[in-house]
């Protein structure tokens, strides 16, 4: 997915994407029980040092200040158009505030989902899938 943003001083990075990648295609029904679950305690806390790392060259770009050059006003801006992160402010009105909640809630709920009774899982295979004509 990301092979076209990574020349040859980010080897480390290219070995990372492509373990993950590896990862997404492996056969969850081919791992015993206890297996998926040790799978997801490891993968926690992957995404927990992967999360830390990430912060440490946040914390590099911010100092660079590169993102200014690119005519970014804050780090905030450039990565709200560079990874399409967004920050939401404890500034928020209390309407606005219970709207975002209320879609969040909707996302993770089983409510939220209008009758779908499929797993995460499924829908997110699901919606990789092409469409079967009928």
């Amino acid at each position: 997915m990301y092979e076209h943003m990574f020349d040859a001083e980010t080897t480390q990075l290219k070995h990372l994407a492509a373990a993950i990648d590896e990862v997404q295609n492996e056969d969850l029904a081919r791992i015993f029980d206890d297996q998926a679950e040790t799978g997801v305690v490891v993968m926690r806390g992957l995404i927990t040092e992967l999360e830390a790392e990430w912060l440490r060259r946040l914390g590099d770009v911010e100092d660079r200040a590169t993102f200014e050059a690119q005519g970014y006003t804050s780090l905030g801006s450039w990565l709200a158009d560079r990874c399409r992160m967004w920050r939401l402010d404890a500034d928020l009105d209390p309407e606005s505030g219970q709207i975002i909640a209320t879609a969040l809630r909707a996302l993770v709920e089983p409510q939220g989902r209008n009758g779908d009774e499929r797993s995460s899982e499924q829908r997110r295979v699901d919606a990789r899938s092409p469409p079967t004509g009928s």
